[in-house]
């Protein structure tokens, strides 16, 4: 028999595993706040933010896991009442720190490609303002209404909305890792030939794009929560199960993708 592989799957066991640990999904969200608080402290902001990004990732390679090991309810339930928070937030740390250095060596290198591209090919006009000018508004405005950077951040945008499509396919390979290196290689998977053959499948596509649809929609509630004090822990409750279910979805991308590869 067929195992079930959905969105509405995901989102079930997601509230399963929270329900089933209250506990520990309360103190690992507010060990997420402090690091979150803490970014915008003088010398401490990078350095917690880096944290923060790890942390999630630490997090959501523990859920993806034991999604690939038993894909059922009463496993996950099991699974979050025997679950410290030492070992919730620690135990494949290395591996989330590898994944985490791997997307980061990608992003500052197609990031650099972008500045080069654009620098060798902006008006002079506005190189004359930016030199002039620095960092203002004007030369913000000059940089935003020139030929070349409006190109060059179409194609961007448009090579990061593709790759976000291999995404969680990526992720669920990195979930199985075990090591640091082999989670930092893994990453490079996303400019994979055969990867990306295993994607053009009717299951990934609705699998994924369902998870857009509900990650954008809850992004944008959550944005709106932060606005106010009052309804800042709800945001950073809805931030936490929302990284269960991206974790969930990885998993699920993994098992989708190795099914058609074979």
């Amino acid at each position: 028999m067929k195992e079930e592989i959905s969105n509405l799957k995901a989102m079930r066991l997601v509230f399963i595993f929270f329900k089933s640990n209250i506990s520990l999904s309360l103190i690992t969200i507010l060990i997420l706040m402090i690091f979150m608080m803490m970014v915008n402290l003088p010398n401490m902001g990078l350095i917690a933010m880096f944290g923060y990004i790890i942390l999630n990732l630490a997090i959501q390679i523990y859920i993806g896991r034991a999604i690939l090991e038993n894909n059922d309810e009463v496993s996950i339930k099991y699974l979050a009442s025997k679950t410290n928070i030492s070992s919730f937030l620690t135990k494949y740390l290395n591996i989330a720190t590898g994944s985490f250095l791997g997307f980061f060596t990608i992003i500052i290198t197609i990031l650099f490609i972008f500045s080069i591209i654009v620098a060798t090919n902006l008006d002079p006009t506005t190189v004359d303002i930016l030199n002039q000018k620095g960092v203002s508004q004007e030369s913000i405005k000059a940089l935003e209404s020139d030929r070349a950077f409006q190109v060059a951040t179409l194609v961007y945008s448009l090579i990061s909305l593709t790759l976000s499509y291999a995404f969680p396919a990526v992720m669920g390979r990195v979930f199985s890792s075990q090591s640091f290196i082999s989670a930092f290689k893994r990453v490079f998977l996303i400019f994979s030939p055969s990867l990306w053959k295993s994607l053009f499948s009717k299951e990934y596509f609705i699998l994924i794009l369902i998870w857009s649809i509900v990650i954008s929609f809850a992004f944008i509630m959550i944005a709106q929560l932060f606005i106010y004090t009052i309804t800042i822990p709800i945001a950073l409750l809805l931030l936490y199960l929302i990284s269960l279910y991206n974790a969930i979805i990885y998993a699920y991308s993994i098992i989708i993708t190795k099914r058609d590869e074979r």
